[in-house]
């Protein structure tokens, strides 16, 4: 076996996740989590399927159907509802590892085309910006862009240029490009990156729960495979911008950056795709 794909198999616990570690003002903390744990198999679908062994992937995709929601269906939370740990809030199901895990659980077979265009249909599109007066948003987010979070009532919720790269992914995929808050996705991105630009205070502005420009790089990138080819432009903007920018100081975080997830698992597969790529 690659000593890359070794070291990616030798990180999973055996519940399949892909755990990663949590830095704050508390300190370095453990945490297991759907999230990295589908962006590990997000960089490694291009790969031969020899590449890691066959209950690598079959655990992985295993922990992320512990992630379903027991209040939508078809929605995702960040990690299973029973393994929240004493320091993290509780938080309802959100639109990003709805969009991420359902899209890794469709490349596997692990759920029909049929369900996640269902996904898309009574997850995504129900948790949109509406756009109604009272409701103040940056300028660079059209009305119907998607919002973060599920059912999370009188609350803020907040909009990301990666989620809304993911949901549309997700659409995409399924066949949804057609459906309410796709095109307004797309152009959130578009108006995002643009208002942005090279500045880091408002590259953070427009990926409040990802950490650095390279986060929106490979959302967009992955979302462009998918088939949003309307983003196209965007992500030639983006490259130079991540080519400019600091290396990713991790791969996720709490709104606006207090709290930072990294995954040693998901900087192993990114190595690997590196290595299959340039062979």
């Amino acid at each position: 076996m690659n000593p890359a794909a070794a070291e990616i198999a030798r990180l999973q616990d055996p519940d399949g996740c892909f755990p990663s570690e949590v830095l704050d003002r508390e300190g370095r903390r453990p945490d297991c989590n759907g999230f990295t744990t589908a962006l590990v198999l997000r960089q490694l679908r291009h790969l031969p399927d020899e590449v890691l062994p066959t209950r690598t992937y079959s655990a992985a995709l295993d922990f992320l159907e512990s992630c379903r929601s027991s209040q939508l269906e078809g929605a995702f939370g960040f990690r299973p509802e029973t393994q929240r740990p004493a320091w993290a809030p509780r938080l309802p199901a959100d639109l990003d590892d709805t969009a991420i895990l359902t899209l890794e659980l469709l490349r596997a077979g692990r759920i029909s085309r049929r369900a996640g265009l269902r996904t898309v249909l009574t997850v995504l599109v129900p948790h949109r910006f509406s756009g109604r007066t009272g409701e103040i948003y940056p300028p660079w987010v059209m009305p119907g862009a998607f919002l973060t979070w599920v059912g999370k009532p009188g609350r803020r919720n907040v909009i990301d240029c990666c989620v809304n790269a993911n949901a549309a992914a997700l659409m995409a995929r399924v066949g949804g490009a057609g459906l309410p808050g796709y095109a307004e996705a797309v152009g959130t991105i578009t108006q995002g990156v643009a208002w942005a630009g090279g500045q880091p205070s408002r590259q953070q502005a427009v990926t409040p729960f990802y950490p650095s420009i390279h986060g929106l790089h490979e959302a967009v990138e992955h979302a462009v495979e998918c088939g949003v080819t309307d983003l196209g432009p965007t992500l030639a903007r983006l490259r130079e911008l991540a080519a400019g920018a600091p290396p990713a100081r991790g791969c996720c975080c709490s709104a606006y950056g207090g709290t930072v997830w990294s995954c040693p698992a998901l900087v192993a597969a990114q190595a690997l795709r590196r290595i299959q790529m340039s062979a």
